[in-house]
């Protein structure tokens, strides 16, 4: 029945999951190019995500519910029954499956991806430097706020991430640039 509503939608599951895997690598290009420390926690997320989808395996209750951030829900401390019942208050769009309406080999290829994904985490934990980040701080120290390019002494940082602002604040501070304000949403 489920397949049936995705086949009417002009949709499959390889059609969805290989759109997915586009943004998902799109976001980490991303993520990597706004700074090391928002990729960090990206990779981070993401193994926790595939945690907790392993988990749900392992339960044989997978919540599929886009219209929900299942992950949210689950690291608040929600109860399957719970998280249940806000799945069906949404819609045909959220479901319950259970481990045997994927393939078989699923479960051990989530199991790859944690392996792949844990083995990145501790690559990049090694790493305690950012490039662009110190070369970011050298401008500021030397040119970005020299009255000669900037006569106001007023400096304004866009970025998509919450995270690259709160680390650029961060390191702001340790270089005596105390005058910050940053702002998110």
């Amino acid at each position: 029945a489920d397949r049936k509503l995705y086949a009417k939608r002009n949709q499959s599951a390889e059609n969805i999951s290989d759109r997915l895997a586009g943004i998902m690598r799109t976001l980490m290009v991303k993520r990597l190019e706004s700074s090391f420390y928002a990729f960090k926690q990206s990779l981070k997320r993401l193994e926790k995500a595939t945690d907790n989808m392993i988990n749900m395996f392992e339960k044989d209750r997978i919540f599929i519910a886009p219209d929900l951030n299942i992950n949210d829900l689950i690291e608040k401390g929600f109860t399957d029954e719970q998280i249940l019942i806000l799945i069906e208050k949404k819609g045909d769009n959220n479901k319950e499956f259970s481990a045997s309406d994927f393939t078989t080999d699923f479960l051990n290829n989530l199991k790859i991806d944690k392996e792949k994904i844990s083995d990145l985490i501790k690559r990049w934990d090694k790493i305690n430097f950012d490039p662009k980040m110190d070369a970011f701080v050298k401008e500021l120290n030397n040119k970005l706020f020299d009255k000669k390019y900037n006569q106001s002494g007023k400096l304004v940082i866009f970025t998509e991430s919450t995270e690259t602002a709160k680390e650029i604040e961060e390191k702001l501070k340790l270089n005596n640039f105390t005058k910050t304000l940053t702002i998110d949403s």
